[in-house]
């Protein structure tokens, strides 16, 4: 399974500066650290990914043109060390 965060560049652009587009990674990065936390606790695996190409991303979650997505996160069950998946 993957989570996929998005920003909304219409409302924040408005009414932050163009330097509020590096907040919105920074607070992604805070969802994440979360992400990770919980996927820990309820003893899931997880991975923050954030090499893909954004418009296929878009696409594939059908995030409006005014939208950007900012981060993927996968889960998925441990696996035992050693074991490939």
């Amino acid at each position: 399974m993957f989570v996929v965060l998005a920003g909304r560049l219409d409302k924040t652009l408005v009414k932050y500066t163009e330097r509020h587009y590096r907040t919105l990674h920074v607070d992604a990065g805070i969802a994440a650290q979360n992400l990770y936390l919980v996927s820990t606790a309820l003893e899931l695996a997880g991975c923050a990914v954030s090499g893909f190409y954004d418009d296929h991303i878009a696409n594939l979650v059908g995030l409006r043109d005014d939208s950007v997505p900012l981060l993927a996160f996968a889960l998925g069950g441990r696996g035992e060390v050693g074991e490939q998946r």
